[in-house]
């Protein structure tokens, strides 16, 4: 009778416990955002938080993370480092996130990254968004995309190498041109560039002596063109019959063939050289079940990243240690805006030089 009591006892022990573990286990995985929503970079920052919102209702909608709820706590930066300091500080040790989405202007990245690392909780912020790196660290990772780096590469050039104070942009209206003209304006105004016009065309538009007469009264010093290839050689004869002699930058084009085309309208055209770093990396690619459209740059990255992360943390756990380890097995992805690399803050991808043609033949920009 003794030991039936004894056993009785010992299953209710058992019981209660079970009953308090499964109790304190959480049933929600909680996100920090920080993102410039007031102030000089709300234009980026806006976008980026409408991303991450459509990717955490799709996730919760197909049963969150392993079964557990994906939630937002939301932090506005101003577009000032001090409230983005205080953001992190929030999200640590009161929300007790275990990484951060930042979608926030340079003055606040050189203050939460360091912050965040300090603290030992991943921050993830987008070279889409800024330009600026963070400080070297073992939680600190940027998102760098094909798309993104090639023309925040041609926009440098154009202001360091061309030394052109305006430029004109002439794109086709689909998403990834959209991109692409937008990373280019963003970047070239941010090294004081101006530009001259920003224009769109309809795709599979034949006839571009209207769009070209536009760009001829703004007297640019450069002309960046994105599109079809062949569209962006319309574009290029159009603008060698109007007697235009500035330098022409594309983006998207690859192979000889290709070039030597557009290379016949123009004896100034500047391109990137085919096959970014991206590109060439053997490693496996997360590829993200996501295939929405018409998202526009900023809107799509933060969507692509919530998505990647939510990969991690199912796969790898939801510690900032296991997500770091995570990002670092598997740092390539594709999503809606096409492939990305997650790096840590510190490093730069190697990027191909930016080319131009001489007497018929490849050579880098002097």
């Amino acid at each position: 009778m003794r030991r039936c009591w004894l056993f009785k006892l010992a299953m209710s022990i058992m019981i209660v416990f079970t009953f308090l573990s499964c109790k304190s286990e959480p049933k929600e995985i909680k996100i920090g955002f920080i993102g410039s929503l007031t102030g000089n970079f709300s234009a980026y920052g806006k976008r980026a938080l409408e991303g991450t919102k459509l990717a955490i209702e799709e996730i919760n909608k197909n049963g969150g993370i392993n079964g557990k709820r994906l939630v937002l706590y939301l932090e506005d930066d101003r577009s000032m480092g001090e409230p983005a300091l205080e953001s992190v500080t929030k999200l640590v040790e009161f929300d007790k996130v275990n990484v951060i989405l930042a979608f926030a202007s340079p003055p606040a990245l050189a203050l939460a990254g360091p912050k965040a690392e300090q603290e030992k909780v991943v921050f993830v912020s987008s070279r889409t968004i800024t330009s600026t790196s963070n400080e070297a660290g073992e939680y600190l990772f940027q998102s760098y995309s094909e798309g993104t780096l090639e023309a925040i590469e041609l926009a440098i050039v154009a202001r360091s190498k061309l030394k052109a104070k305006s430029a004109s942009i002439l794109y086709s209206n689909v998403p990834v041109a959209i991109n692409l003209a937008q990373v280019f304006k963003k970047n070239f105004q941010e090294r004081g560039g101006e530009i001259a016009s920003f224009d769109f065309y309809p795709p599979k538009r034949t006839n571009f002596k209207a769009d070209v007469e536009a760009i001829k009264r703004h007297e640019p010093d450069v002309i960046y063109i994105v599109g079809d290839f062949d569209e962006m050689l319309l574009i290029a004869k159009t603008i060698s019959q109007l007697g235009l002699k500035k330098h022409v930058i594309v983006s998207g084009i690859s192979g000889a063939e290709v070039i030597q085309e557009i290379q016949k309208y123009t004896d100034k055209l500047i391109f990137l050289a085919p096959d970014l770093s991206i590109s060439n990396i053997q490693a496996e690619i997360v590829k993200l079940n996501v295939s929405r459209e018409q998202m526009d740059l900023f809107v799509g990255e933060a969507y692509d990243i919530t998505h990647y992360l939510a990969y991690i943390i199912g796969k790898y756990g939801s510690s900032s240690e296991m997500i770091a380890q995570g990002i670092m097995k598997e740092p390539i992805f594709t999503g809606v805006n096409g492939r990305h690399k997650m790096m840590r803050g510190n490093q730069n991808p190697q990027i191909q030089p930016v080319m131009t043609i001489k007497d018929g033949r490849y050579v880098p920009l002097d």
